[in-house]
């Protein structure tokens, strides 16, 4: 098969992928992942959960899930977003290992995915005490498998992932290690962290409808300056096929008119491996004026999947800085003659991966965020973290990622990993913006953020 064969193959993979997503949102809440075409067939199942840790600060439960084909696949990353526990929400890190499937056998995750629920940022135990006497918990939110494919494919896809996205609402066995002595322990604690939440929200009306602690100061105080970012573009094949793909992610405002997100979104092709060994190589060339950059307000009512046809655009109501030397790491590639030669990438986790976008008018229904005091803390025990759904339409509310911190050779890096869209997330301490997210699992300090601006104004 030459390489247009294999792109024409891939773009008939895309109209497939297209179709199954518009089939899996048909369906009912409570059915898996289930493609219409009866020779691909991808289900996933969450099929029970397990209380791993539990103390008057969180709760972690290990949640099983199986993932069952009728083709041989390997799975890249399975990620839960926007998931809910007994009402309650919660954070599960993507898992991130590579995951043989083989047709027509169920296989479950090789390791389970971690569920936390941080007890001050609750209203009430009661639906963790409620699952563990039941034995069961109700799951909602979305489940995302990637699929692992071809270069060809890759590029083909956009992405360069093979997202299969469902809704995900369970009920799901919930066991306890230890048997009824570790259950009547587990149900004390709740108890006690119960009792002190009463406390903290007395005089608290319950009519205000808010969680107590980060996450609603986040969503009160930092979501409404925050912004989703869509970046699309185009390469063409040595054959001018023109092929298109994007970058999603996040922003936020600093300034009535300055607005800071990742250098990555200007320029994504340079900074994601598979897209910049494929140009470098020359197996693909960037297609001039084809790149555009919209950031859509947070609360604003928006399509789903956002758009570059929309929101506030680069060119119009936004002005770009001047671009900035990244920092480049050094990679192989192949080119046309199949002979390796070097290459670069340029570094996410970097001081110069960031960039400003200038309003040509003040923001003034958008407030500024909170920037924490300096100097910062070397740990944080909790730090909140934004990202927008891919999925559903209306209001655009980002939702909130709660992770533990700290400091690191002038890095904040993250106690679990996080899926690429939250990349230029602000990370928001208790007392204000501390850094933005870079990587999947760390992100700059402000003073770097500080230093690049006063290069800009």
């Amino acid at each position: 098969m030459n390489r247009r064969q294999a792109l024409q193959t891939s773009y008939r993979f895309v109209a497939y992928l297209a179709a199954l997503c518009a089939f899996a949102f048909a369906r009912s809440p409570n059915s898996t992942i289930a493609l219409p075409d009866g020779e691909h067939q991808v289900i996933a199942d969450c099929i029970g959960m397990s209380l791993q840790q539990i103390d008057t600060e969180k709760v972690v439960f290990a949640l099983k899930v199986t993932v069952d084909a009728v083709q041989d696949m390997k799975l890249n990353e399975v990620t839960l977003a926007n998931l809910h526990f007994n009402g309650l929400p919660v954070f599960a890190a993507p898992l991130q290992l590579p995951i043989r499937l083989t047709k027509g056998q169920k296989v479950e995750l090789p390791q389970p995915i971690l569920v936390t629920i941080y007890l001050h940022d609750v209203t009430s135990t009661k639906p963790l005490s409620q699952a563990l006497l039941d034995g069961f918990a109700t799951l909602d939110g979305e489940l995302y498998v990637s699929m692992h494919l071809s270069p060809i494919a890759k590029i083909a896809l956009g992405t360069f992932k093979a997202v299969v996205p469902m809704k995900l609402q369970q009920r799901v066995p919930v066991a306890i290690p230890g048997g009824a002595i570790s259950k009547t322990a587990a149900l004390a604690v709740l108890e006690t962290a119960d009792v002190a939440l009463k406390h903290l929200l007395a005089g608290v009306s319950a009519s205000v409808g808010i969680w107590p602690g980060l996450r609603s100061d986040v969503l009160q105080q930092y979501a409404p300056a925050t912004f989703a970012v869509v970046v699309t573009y185009a390469v063409k094949d040595a054959q001018r096929e023109e092929v298109p793909l994007t970058w999603t992610g996040v922003a936020f405002r600093v300034s009535p008119t300055w607005i800071v997100l990742p250098d990555e979104a200007l320029e994504p092709w340079a900074f994601d491996p598979d897209i910049a060994t494929a140009v470098q190589s020359g197996v693909y060339t960037l297609e001039p004026n084809t790149f555009r950059l919209s950031i859509w307000p947070s609360g604003q009512a928006a399509p789903a999947p956002l758009t570059t046809d929309g929101g506030l655009q680069l060119g119009r109501q936004l002005h770009g800085t001047p671009p900035t030397v990244q920092a480049t790491t050094q990679v192989m590639l192949l080119t046309h003659s199949r002979l390796p030669q070097k290459g670069k990438l340029n570094v996410r986790a970097g001081s110069r991966n960031i960039t400003f976008l200038k309003t040509t008018e003040a923001l003034s229904a958008i407030p500024s965020a909170r920037i924490a005091p300096l100097p910062l803390a070397a740990r944080w025990e909790a730090v909140a973290l934004l990202r927008f759904p891919r999925l559903g339409s209306g209001a655009l509310m980002p939702e909130v990622i709660l992770t533990s911190a700290y400091l690191d050779n002038g890095r904040i890096r993250f106690a679990v990993n996080v899926d690429s869209t939250v990349l230029g997330s602000p990370i928001i301490a208790p007392n204000g913006i501390i850094g933005m997210v870079q990587d999947e699992s760390s992100g700059i300090p402000w003073t770097g953020i500080a230093e690049s601006m006063k290069s800009f104004e």
